[in-house]
């Protein structure tokens, strides 16, 4: 398979996938099935990075209704998306998304690099222990 799924920490508040090379819908679906099943199984907020590495094909065909089923099955305790090396189709899509989900502005982010990602996460907790404390 080319698109995997793993914790990207020891605490599980932070889930990974990757994509590498050419890789299916269907792949695509079954990562998002995993991915969803492990953010349920904890009882804490997740953040998700999705790491598309510099091979990784997006299948061809509209890639909208594919993300609007990820949108509507996303678990309660979801926090931030980072998507990590962003082509421009992904970055397009993205900004096709903030315009008609206004919660995609606040929820999901673009990084180039796992670091910058971590960093992203690093600030938004920051700011919720800010704002509930």
């Amino acid at each position: 398979m080319t698109v995997t799924v793993e914790w990207d920490n020891a605490e599980k508040t932070i889930l990974r996938t990757d994509s590498y090379g050419h890789w299916t819908w269907d792949e695509y679906h079954h990562a998002v099935d995993s991915a969803l099943a492990m953010i349920r199984a904890v009882d804490h907020e997740v953040h998700l990075i999705n790491v598309r590495h510099p091979d990784s094909v997006t299948p061809e065909g509209n890639s909208l209704p594919h993300l609007r089923r990820v949108m509507r099955d996303l678990p309660k305790n979801h926090r931030l998306t980072i998507m990590v090396n962003p082509n421009l189709r992904s970055k397009m899509m993205m900004s096709v998304m903030k315009s008609i989900v206004p919660i995609f502005t606040r929820t999901f982010l673009m990084a180039a690099s796992m670091d910058e990602a971590r960093g992203l996460i690093a600030q938004y907790e920051r700011q919720r222990a800010r704002s509930t404390g």
